[in-house]
C-alpha cells in the first residue's frame, strides 16, 4: 500500500509535466480529430487513458491499440507517439517511478495495455478534473494505485517487425488485411521459408502469424468504426466472415462488442462538432 505521504496533484498546463515533482499527478486533455502527439518522453511513468474516442500508443518496436475502457501504462523515458482519427479525451497520470507497478529500466517489454474497471475509470476521470486536499488525497491516490496495480492486462499488443521478410510481410497485411492466405503461401510470396517466418515471429514479435494478424485485424477494424463503418463493412473489410466473427474476437480482446464500440464513438464524433 501506498504511504499517506503521496501527494496527488492536478496539472492545468502541458508544461507542467516534466516540472512537476509531486509523486502521483493527473492531466486532461482533449485531441482534435485527425491530430495526435509526435514521438516524445518523460522523466516518470505515465498511464495514459481514453476516456472518450479510440487512440494508438506508438514506441519503435510497437503499437498498442487502445480502445475505450482500456489504458497504456509507459515506462519513464520511453519515447512514444500517441495518434488519433476520431477526437479522444485523454486522461494522463504521471507517477514516480515504479508507483503504478511498471517494471524499471524504459524497456519496451513493460509497456502494456490494462483494462480499465469503471471505478479505475471514475478515479482517473476525477483526478484529472479536480485536485483532492488534505488526507482526502493520500486516500484517493492510495485506491487510484492500488486499482492501476490490479487492473488484468489486454493483449492488444501490435509488435513491430525488424526483419526485412517479416517487415514485408506485415506491410502487405495491413494493407488488406482481409488477406486469407496462411504463413505458407506467404513464405512463397516473399522468398523464405514457413519455418524461417514462424521462427522469426517467435522470435521478434513474441507471438505467432495467426495471433499478430488477428491482433492487426482488430485495430483495422477499430479504427474503420472510429472513422463511421459499419460494423459489418467494417468487420467484412478487415478479414471477418460475418458480423458475429467480428464481435466475438473484438469482445474477447477488449470486452467491448463492436457495436457498443462504435455508437461510444460516434457519440464522442458528434460531441466535437
Amino acid at each position: 500500500m501506498m504511504s499517506s505521504r503521496v501527494l496527488l496533484r492536478r496539472l492545468s498546463d502541458d508544461r507542467e509535466i516534466d516540472r512537476d515533482r509531486s509523486l502521483l499527478s493527473a492531466y486532461a486533455v482533449d485531441i482534435p480529430e485527425g491530430t495526435g502527439f509526435a514521438t516524445h518522453r518523460h522523466e516518470r511513468d505515465q498511464l495514459v487513458f481514453a476516456a472518450d474516442g479510440t487512440m494508438r500508443v506508438r514506441i519503435p518496436a510497437a503499437l498498442w491499440l487502445v480502445p475505450p475502457g482500456h489504458a497504456v501504462l509507459v515506462p519513464a523515458g520511453m519515447p512514444h507517439a500517441i495518434e488519433v482519427a476520431g477526437a479522444v479525451a485523454m486522461r494522463t497520470l504521471y507517477a514516480a517511478p515504479g508507483l503504478l507497478g511498471i517494471p524499471p529500466g524504459g524497456a519496451a517489454a513493460a509497456c502494456r495495455v490494462i483494462q480499465v474497471s469503471p471505478l479505475l475509470r471514475a478515479l482517473i476521470v476525477q483526478a484529472a478534473a479536480e485536485e483532492p486536499a488534505g488526507a482526502r488525497a493520500a486516500a484517493f491516490a492510495t485506491l487510484l494505485v492500488d486499482e492501476v496495480t490490479r487492473a488484468p492486462e489486454a493483449g492488444l499488443l501490435l509488435p513491430e517487425p525488424r526483419d526485412p521478410r517479416l517487415a514485408r510481410l506485415c506491410a502487405a497485411l495491413r494493407a488488406n488485411p482481409a488477406d486469407p492466405a496462411p504463413l505458407l503461401t506467404w513464405a512463397s510470396r516473399i522468398g523464405s521459408s514457413e519455418r524461417t517466418l514462424a521462427r522469426l515471429f517467435a522470435a521478434e514479435m513474441g507471438i505467432g502469424f495467426r495471433a499478430w494478424r488477428a491482433r492487426m485485424r482488430l485495430e483495422r477494424g477499430v479504427a474503420l468504426l472510429q472513422a463511421g463503418s459499419k460494423v459489418e463493412a467494417a468487420a467484412l473489410a478487415v478479414g471477418y466472415r460475418s458480423r458475429s466473427a467480428f464481435h466475438q474476437a473484438l469482445a474477447r480482446m477488449t470486452g467491448t462488442a463492436p457495436g457498443r464500440l462504435a455508437q461510444r464513438l460516434r457519440k464522442r464524433s458528434r460531441e466535437t462538432i
